[in-house]
């Protein structure tokens, strides 16, 4: 399901794609009942997931993981403090 509709057609993310160890490192923090981590490891996601979305892509810029930066390090202090 994708926006509330069944997916049509096949493709599908390659198997080490970033989200599924974002997602992983989420499921990690709710089974230890690690309120805090598991908060900090959503928005490191949701903040993640907007970069990708938002971002202009270059070809040099899909063969490069995008890196942490100043910003979204400073947006994950604001929001955990």
């Amino acid at each position: 399901m994708v926006w509330c509709r069944r997916r049509t057609d096949t493709v599908r993310p390659l198997p080490d794609h970033h989200s599924f160890n974002e997602h992983e490192y989420i499921i990690d923090a709710i089974a230890e009942r690690d309120a805090a981590s598991a908060s900090a490891r959503m928005l490191e996601h949701l903040l993640s997931v907007e970069r990708q979305l938002l971002t202009p892509h270059s070809p040099l810029a899909l063969t490069k993981p995008v890196g942490r930066d100043a910003e979204h390090d400073n947006q994950l202090d604001q929001y955990n403090q």
